[in-house]
């Protein structure tokens, strides 16, 4: 529950858990500078490892992007969820004081954008499908991937979907990818994929309605920003002829995440994590004996309760397979052990 200067986002009270942490592992240097700051932490105890959601394997070399199928991100899981809950339940689960990331806006704001989104997608669609253009459409994970059977009726020559759960397997089938606001956004900035941000095109009426300081990043500065829909199609075009760079300034986007995601860096953050956990094992002089068996059995049946109760039915669970909760059987060199042996 973090903005993207490393700071939590109003309503979560830090004095909540902090004391009872010894420990904090941080994205960046920022989130650590912020810590210190306000005294939550000692510096001995803040730990820059980088984020997690970023220890992805880069593609090495430059991939011919050619011709590719123009990528798009999706973020309506606002208005569309896997788990089919009502638009009732939806809109309350997301008013406040239930949903503290947006403490000065409401709830129909974030509905507004997610609307202007998918307008911005059929009308993305529209010209793709005059002018003999494929786009490879990954939607967000929490998304009810059956509302994009609409799409497929509708553009059926034009639209394929990804629901693969690794990211940059996505990006490697892309010649660019266009999106409004996202963190995935990173990942393709390190798989060397032209980003296009759409937030130029939705006008000043966006900005009245996004919470600009809490959520959005302000690495979207540095990316592509037509302002057009003619320049929108000129930038494409670039992009799958191979014309067209990643950004248009890689300085100031490599200066803010590496200062806020420690990247690039020479080691995951995962194992970076590993290495100072053992560290800290090592020079206890304490045995510590197993203990709270009996609360973890309650957290794991808890959790497993919560699980049955979103997976409403068979045929929920039949089409989105393992895409929504990410359970997938990891190949042989990702598991910790086989990362992580040489520690």
């Amino acid at each position: 529950s973090l903005t993207e200067d490393g700071k939590f986002h109003p309503g979560v009270r830090v004095n909540d858990f902090a004391p009872r942490m010894t420990r904090y592992y941080s994205w960046g240097e920022r989130q650590k500078r912020w810590l210190l700051g306000e005294q939550v932490f000692q510096d001995n105890q803040v730990v820059v490892t980088g984020y997690p959601r970023f220890d992805i394997k880069y593609q090495g070399g430059i991939i011919d992007r050619k011709n590719l199928p123009i990528g798009f991100l999706s973020s309506f899981d606002r208005i569309s969820v896997f788990d089919n809950r009502s638009v009732f339940e939806l809109v309350d689960g997301q008013r406040p004081p239930k949903n503290y990331y947006f403490s000065n806006r409401n709830v129909e704001d974030r509905y507004w954008c997610a609307v202007a989104h998918i307008r911005l997608l059929f009308e993305l669609l529209d010209r793709c499908k005059e002018q003999g253009r494929k786009v490879l459409i990954r939607p967000h994970p929490n998304e009810s991937l059956r509302d994009y059977d609409y799409l497929k009726k509708t553009y059926p020559e034009n639209v394929s979907f990804c629901t693969d759960p690794d990211m940059g397997r996505f990006l490697e089938q892309v010649s660019s990818l266009v999106v409004l606001n996202s963190t995935a956004i990173v990942d393709a900035v390190l798989h060397k994929v032209p980003v296009i941000c759409v937030e130029e095109l939705l006008r000043g009426r966006y900005q009245e309605h996004f919470d600009w300081q809490e959520v959005r990043k302000k690495y979207l500065d540095h990316l592509w920003r037509p302002k057009s829909d003619v320049e929108l199609d000129e930038l494409l075009g670039k992009a799958q002829r191979g014309e067209l760079k990643c950004l248009p300034q890689q300085e100031p986007f490599d200066e803010f995440i590496q200062d806020v995601y420690n990247l690039p860096s020479d080691h995951t953050a995962a194992y970076l994590i590993a290495q100072d956990v053992l560290k800290t094992l090592g020079e206890s002089k304490k045995e510590q004996k197993p203990r709270g068996t009996l609360a973890g059995l309650l957290l794991f049946l808890r959790i497993l309760a919560r699980l049955g109760r979103n997976l409403v039915d068979r045929e929920t669970w039949r089409i989105d397979r393992d895409y929504h909760l990410m359970f997938r059987e990891p190949p042989a060199e990702e598991t910790f052990l086989s990362n992580y042996r040489g520690l």
